[in-house]
């Protein structure tokens, strides 16, 4: 079953941290109705990555939840440009390994220039990225991401938007997928003639 293989790769992705993650995913999900397995997901996936990258596990797992949130905020800004949040998601995926477009839809940019700017602000001008290891790059393009992010405001976008009509029909949206993830596919084609009339009236 899906929930038994996001629950297997989330176990692998954090490893002894993964009680604490599950825990954290637990509030968010509470606080701000967003569905669990799908937060579970995302940032598994983006652990498995760090994880092949070689980081150490204590930076796999700040970075890979930082990287969830950051997909949810950049589908709430960016709504136009990311109708999903597996669009989110897949820009940022994207970036930490380097492909650099798809981010760019959210005001990113992952140039060299940003990326030696960012080491010449912690002390490292005489570093260049090109002497970096795999996982020391995905470190230096998730602190620009977030930075970039932090300067237009985009971090904290999903829930400070909570209460917006978007940010209704978000919020929706992610409660349909918990419903269907409880109860299996019986109410699927129902769902889809709701949810336009829903939304119309949000």
């Amino acid at each position: 079953m899906e929930w038994d293989g996001i629950q297997y790769r989330f176990g692998r992705a954090f490893g002894e941290d993964a009680n604490e993650v599950l825990a954290y995913t637990e509030k968010i999900s509470e606080a701000l109705y967003i569905n669990q397995q799908q937060f579970m997901q995302y940032s598994s996936l983006y652990g498995s990555l760090l994880k092949g990258f070689g980081l150490e596990q204590e930076k796999v797992t700040a970075i890979s939840v930082g990287l969830t949130e950051l997909s949810y905020d950049i589908w709430a800004a960016y709504n136009d440009r990311y109708k999903t949040l597996e669009d989110a998601s897949e820009a940022v995926r994207s970036a930490i390994t380097g492909e650099i477009e798809p981010i760019r839809n959210a005001g990113i940019a992952l140039t060299e220039a940003s990326m030696q700017e960012y080491l010449d602000s912690i002390g490292m001008a005489h570093v260049s990225m090109e002497k970096l290891t795999e996982a020391q790059k995905a470190e230096v393009r998730y602190a620009v991401m977030v930075n970039s992010a932090m300067s237009q405001g985009i971090v904290g976008t999903y829930a400070r938007e909570m209460d917006t009509a978007e940010g209704a029909v978000r919020r929706l949206t992610q409660q349909i997928k918990t419903l269907v993830q409880a109860f299996g596919s019986l109410f699927i084609p129902i769902l889809q003639k709701v949810i336009p009339w829903i939304t119309a009236f949000v």
